[in-house]
């Protein structure tokens, strides 16, 4: 059976599967092929680290996304 968990998302409470994935998190973000920079219990984690690195109860993960401007 499937638990829920709950971890923060840039701060705020959420719910998730447990264990699951960075890159699920950012599929379901619609931000997987962003420009972002992705911390989890604020370690900078590297985008080929996204598919395998799993989050867990109570953890809290960054999503930072690049702004173009001049």
């Amino acid at each position: 059976m499937t638990k829920i968990v709950q971890i923060y998302l840039n701060g705020k409470p959420v719910e998730i599967m447990e264990e699951d994935t960075i890159a699920n998190l950012l599929i379901q973000e619609g931000l997987l092929n962003k420009r972002i920079a992705v911390a989890l219990n604020q370690a900078v984690i590297s985008r080929q680290q996204y598919a395998v690195t799993r989050v867990y109860d109570q953890d809290k993960l960054e999503i930072v996304t690049a702004v173009g401007g001049g």
